[in-house]
């Protein structure tokens, strides 16, 4: 309904929406052993500060994608360049 992909449809019906949701889930279903992030520490947080970067740095791009498709005249320029400066300033932290 929201038209958000990913989606996973779980067996009792619910429906997670989120990335990090479905991500958590399937930590959870797998156990530590073989899940994709470490449970706690330094290894946790660095994974879980380059995946907040990495989605604020798709946010940005996103909206620069959503600024290009307005039209012409309702476009702003300084917006656009502005959220360039920040996706790029991601990229330079990863």
């Amino acid at each position: 309904p929201m038209v958000k992909v990913p989606a996973l449809v779980l067996d009792e019906g619910e429906i997670l929406y989120d990335s990090a949701s479905i991500i958590d889930y399937l930590h959870e279903e797998v156990g530590p052993a073989r899940a994709l992030l470490a449970t706690s520490g330094a290894r946790r947080r660095d994974a879980l500060q380059f995946i907040g970067i990495a989605s604020a740095i798709y946010g940005k791009l996103s909206d620069i994608y959503d600024e290009s498709i307005r039209p012409p005249e309702r476009q702003i320029a300084s917006i656009t360049e502005s959220l360039r400066e920040q996706a790029l300033a991601g990229f330079t932290m990863l």
